[in-house]
Parts: structure tokens; sequence; C-alpha cells
């Protein structure tokens, strides 16, 4: 396979992850999340949103790798993106905002959303509503910075 060949592929995979990545930040953030706040106790809420965490894990493990591989094929071969300063510049920003878009979605998978679950398990509580305006922030704020990784990817 050429170059070029490799390049369309990467360039592909790396475009289809950002969108399974963001479209499924975007669902979760406008559709589910509210549309469970609304029609679910905070107890059944909890125990769906521990359930559904469970279920995006793989694909949101799955489509950072791919950005992940990607990106950095695509980084190496796309020099001129850096040639200059203000790319330069936005391009380590992006990447600065990605690296904190990675590390809250570890969290809100391995940490976060277990404790919810559990404590969603022992019923209705303060706490509970609490972490669940916790877990609504953290969703804001990820789909805010990943808007804002959109528009640096596209700003050329």
């Amino acid at each position: 396979m050429d170059q070029s060949a490799i390049y369309i592929v990467a360039d592909f995979l790396h475009t289809l992850a950002t969108i399974i990545w963001i479209g499924g930040m975007t669902s979760n953030f406008l559709l589910i999340m509210p549309s469970a706040k609304k029609t679910l106790e905070p107890a059944q809420m909890g125990k769906f949103m521990s359930g559904l965490m469970k279920r995006f894990k793989w694909m949101v493990y799955a489509t950072l790798l791919t950005l992940l591989a990607t990106g950095v094929y695509l980084d190496l071969i796309a020099d001129e993106a850096l040639e200059t300063d203000l790319m330069g510049s936005l391009m380590g920003v992006k990447h600065g905002i990605i690296t904190v878009l990675v590390f809250l979605s570890l969290y809100s998978f391995e940490i976060f959303a277990p404790k919810v679950g559990k404590i969603a398990a022992q019923g209705p509580s303060p706490k509970l509503f609490s972490m669940q305006k916790k877990q609504m922030m953290i969703a804001m704020a990820a789909f805010v910075l990943a808007l804002v990784v959109v528009f640096i990817s596209v700003w050329r």
C-alpha cells in the first residue's frame, strides 16, 4: 500500500473515531442524561447510568486508542500543520485538551461511575443527588472541551 493510501485510511479512521467519541459524548450529555433525570428516580438513574457507562466503556477506549494511533501517524506525516507558530501553539493546546479528556474519561468510567452505581443501589440520598450533579458537570465539561478540540481541528 502506498503512502497516500495509508494516509487516507488513517485520516478516515481518525475522523470516524472522532465522530463516534464526540457523538457518544453529545448523546450522553444532551439526550441520555437529561431524559434519565426527567423520567427516572435518582436511584434508578444511578443504576441506569452505571449500566450505560459499562456498555459505553469499550467504545470509548477503542476510539481513544484509534485516535492516539492515527493521530500520532497523521502528526508525523503532516508536518505542514506545524509550520506556523499559531498552528503549532493550537496543536499544543489541542493535545493538552485531549489529554484532559482522556483523564476525564478514565476517571468517569473507572472511578466515578462505579461509585455512583454503588450509592444508587442504596436508594435515594443527598449524596447520590450530589454525585449525579457532579456527573452532569463532568459530562458538560467534557462536551465543551470536545467542541473546542473540533474547532481547533478544523481551523487551518
